[in-house]
């Protein structure tokens, strides 16, 4: 939740940079977990 909210700040902020590296960040983490790597 707290990586969502980051995001969402990010956003909320009009940091696009900050929000797409963390978006990044988020999806690679999920795919690592999804298919247990």
């Amino acid at each position: 939740i707290k990586e969502h909210q980051n995001i969402f700040d990010a956003i909320k902020e009009q940091d696009t940079q900050l929000a797409k590296q963390m978006m990044k960040d988020h999806f690679n983490e999920l795919y690592k977990y999804c298919y247990n790597i």
